[in-house]
Formats: C-alpha cells, sequence, structure tokens
C-alpha cells in the first residue's frame, strides 16, 4: 500500500510503501512486513503514489522524483533481496527519453517478469522486461502510446496488466466526443515477437461527451473492464465489461455493462474497477452510503460476470471505494465456480479494508491501518 504524503524518508511528502502479509502476526490476521522507502528519498518524491505486486516482486512510483528535474521515477523491489524475508530495492526505473515533469510512476503495473510505468504527461507506458541487458536487470524493452492519443487526453491515467496483456486508460480522449474517453489493448507479440503492439482502441457503444471512459481499467485472462465514472450524467458511472474475441479474432468485443442497484447521481461508480476471473468490483467513491456511513463515503460492488443480470452480488461494500485489487485466493465455499475471496478496498482518509467472501454476501473483515 502506498503512502505518497509520509515523511519519514528525506521528509515532506518523500512517501512510503508498506507491504502487508496474510497470517503475519496470527491467522489470517494480514501483518505488516516491512516498510518500504526509496534509497535515494527526496523531498517531494511522493514515492508511493502508485504501487503493485506480483509473487516476489513490488514495483512503487514515485512520480516527482528528481530525475533530470522531477521526471519521476519507479522502484522495483524483492522479496529476499538483502536476506531472507527482506523487501530489497533491486533498481530504480526511468524512462528512455526522461524529461522535467513527465511525472513518470504516475501509474505502475507487474506481472511475472514485466513491469509497465506510464508518464502521464503528455502521455506514454513504458515495459521494462526483467533479465533484459543482463541477469536480474529490468532494461526498457518498449514506449506504447496510443493511436490518435492527444496531449490533452492523458493516456496512463490508468493501467493494468495481466500475462501479456495490458491495457491502458485515456479518459479525456475526444474520438466519440469530448472527453468521451477511450481505452487501449496492447499485447506483448502483437505485431512481432516482445513487440507490444496495440491491438485495438476500445470506445463505449454509447459513448457521449464528457463519459471519462478510461478513468479505471483492469485486466484478467480474457476479458478487461473499464468504468466510466460520469456516464448517465451528473457523475452516475458504468463500466463496461469487454472479451477478446469478441467479434472477431483478438476483436475484444463490448459483452456487458454494469451499473449500481442503488445508482444516483454524483455516485462516480466506475472510478475505480478491478477483476479476476468472472468477479469484478467497481468503486463508486462518492456513493453516499446509508445509516452512519455519511456524505460521499463511497462504496465498492461487487458482480459475478457469469450470472445473468449485470446487477451487483448483496450487499455493496460502503464507506470507502478509492481505489480496489481483487486477488485470486482459493474460495472455501461451495461455490459453483472458482472465484477470488478477498478485496483490498483502499480509503484516501481512512484505511485499507480487506473483504472476504461467504456465499455471495461480501463483508468488511478488517481494517488495516499502518502505524
Amino acid at each position: 500500500m502506498g503512502a505518497w504524503a509520509e515523511n519519514s524518508g528525506a521528509g515532506g511528502n518523500s512517501g512510503a510503501a508498506y507491504v502487508f502479509q496474510r497470517d503475519q502476526g496470527g491467522t489470517n490476521n494480514w501483518g505488516e512486513v516491512t516498510k518500504l522507502i526509496a534509497s535515494d528519498s527526496q523531498l517531494q518524491d511522493h514515492f508511493g503514489y502508485s504501487v503493485a505486486i506480483s509473487g516476489n516482486t513490488v514495483l512503487v512510483g514515485a512520480r516527482q522524483s528528481f530525475v533530470e528535474g522531477n521526471t519521476g521515477a519507479a522502484y522495483v523491489f524483492q522479496r529476499d533481496q538483502g536476506g531472507s524475508d527482506n523487501w530489497g530495492e533491486v533498481t530504480k526505473l526511468t524512462g528512455s527519453d526522461a524529461e522535467t515533469d513527465r511525472q513518470f510512476g504516475w501509474s505502475v503495473a507487474v506481472n511475472n517478469d514485466t513491469a509497465i510505468v506510464v508518464a502521464l504527461v503528455p502521455g506514454a507506458a513504458y515495459v521494462f522486461q526483467r533479465n533484459q541487458g543482463g541477469t536480474d536487470n529490468w532494461g526498457e524493452v518498449k514506449k506504447l502510446t496510443g493511436s490518435g492519443a492527444q496531449f490533452s487526453d492523458e493516456f496512463g491515467i490508468s493501467l493494468a496488466l495481466d500475462a501479456d496483456t495490458a491495457v491502458v486508460g485515456s479518459w479525456r480522449h475526444d474520438a466519440a466526443g469530448d472527453d468521451a474517453g477511450a481505452a487501449y489493448i496492447f499485447s506483448r507479440d502483437h505485431g512481432g515477437t516482445n513487440n507490444w503492439g496495440e491491438v485495438t482502441k476500445l470506445t463505449a457503444s454509447d459513448a457521449e461527451q464528457q463519459d471519462h471512459f478510461g478513468i479505471g481499467v483492469a485486466v484478467s485472462g480474457d476479458r478487461a473492464l473499464v468504468g466510466a465514472h460520469e456516464k448517465l450524467g451528473f457523475n452516475v458511472g458504468v463500466a463496461y465489461v469487454y472479451e477478446r474475441n469478441e467479434g472477431g479474432v483478438d476483436g475484444w468485443g463490448e459483452v456487458k455493462t454494469l451499473t449500481a442497484s442503488d445508482a444516483q447521481t454524483n455516485d462516480a461508480f466506475g472510478w475505480s474497477v478491478a477483476l479476476s476471473d468472472d468477479i469484478a468490483v467497481v468503486g463508486a467513491i462518492t456513493e453516499d452510503g446509508s445509516g452512519p456511513v455519511g456524505f460521499s463515503s463511497g462504496a465498492a460492488y461487487v458482480f459475478d460476470l457469469q450470472l445473468p443480470k449485470s446487477t451487483p452480488l448483496p450487499p455493496p461494500i460502503g464507506g470507502f471505494a478509492l481505489d480496489s485489487d481483487l486477488r485470486s485466493l482459493p474460495l472455501e465455499t461451495a461455490a459453483p465456480h472458482s472465484a477470488p475471496s478477498t478485496v483490498i478496498v483502499a480509503a484516501i482518509a481512512a484505511a485499507a479494508c480487506l473483504v472476504t467472501a461467504g456465499g455471495v454476501a461480501w463483508h468488511a473483515r478488517r481494517r488495516r491501518r499502518s502505524p
């Protein structure tokens, strides 16, 4: 979990990231294992602005790290680097064409031996590969840009990576109307081995101006999920499901739309999205909740994409929805198909909350706050 305004490194907003592990400190307890700080931490680095984890590798973005003048950086940490169970820094990543104020590190993703880092200004995503250029060296292999993308489109506002597929959001893309938005799908071997070519550009079938399609993206296997938090007017929001080979080979056709069962104006449903196999989670960052939860407290909605209806499984997870992540873990219930059993949902003013599955209901189990 990132804490980009944390001050214990070099001081003001230098940032930190925290690693938690299941069963640390007791069965099913999510205990803090370590606190990560950049080896060259400086004021206003915003280290922890974005974070990602895959296996024993952690990637942390520092969008204002001083490299050629606040261009930004990303740091790779590895378990057992420097000792058993020690999460040690192994390298610092920067773009091959680094320039001042690029915000490199705005979004990050890592999957196995591949890492992707976004530089939001003017909009590019850089692909790095482990062992590229030497053993354990994380070398840059490709710079991704979207076809037809303009400076103001904010290509890279959101990012997702699964195996050989990457999805990049561009929420202010104008092809389907002013700020209607788009999302781009890239594949590792599209156009050649390790080429990371653009497969398609996604836009909503009912696209309208100011939808901001692409504010959140997720990918899992042959499915992609894209949020449009201003769709339906006044920030109601919709999320769109796409499947590979729908409408032709590599067609990535739209197959379903997801909406909140209690949708209201200014909920911003679709601000964040997560996807694992048949389970989707959609965040509504300013949903008002009910009872003591409060105004604009936020909520997250869980969907089973195998069900015929596009309504969430009851009940929505209330009180937080800034960001979310799904982990594919064994589900110890009599479920008809395998599914993830843990969701991590973040709240910017409170803490992260672990949510576990029980039948079709999802329950807030534990709030996790760093000391």
